[in-house]
């Protein structure tokens, strides 16, 4: 599966008003496009290589393999194959940054 839709999901528990908690969501987002923005090319180099370095890690113990998978379920994240994930190599800063 294949999309050019970068997405993302925001778990939040709380007894708050959902209106109070969708505005901090929102608010949050919005500084965060900023940070993005703002932050250098080298920092954000920086960290699109850590992502990948991450991404790309490879299990070779059967215990590192199923802690991952673990996490993916416990996370409610059912799309194991992380071949299908587009590569942030090919994308471009200005793309990731909405520039």
């Amino acid at each position: 599966m294949h999309t050019d839709a970068i997405r993302y999901h925001i778990i939040v528990q709380s007894d708050q008003d959902p209106d109070y908690l969708e505005e901090n969501i929102e608010l949050f987002l919005n500084l965060l496009r900023e940070e993005i923005v703002e932050m250098s090319e080298d920092q954000f180099s920086s960290h699109i290589s850590s992502l990948l370095l991450q991404l790309n890690e490879t299990l070779n113990t059967l215990p590192k393999k199923a802690a991952r998978y673990w996490k993916h379920i416990d996370d409610g994240f059912y799309e194991f194959d992380r071949g299908e994930f587009i590569s942030f190599s090919q994308l471009e800063a200005e793309c990731v940054r909405g520039g």
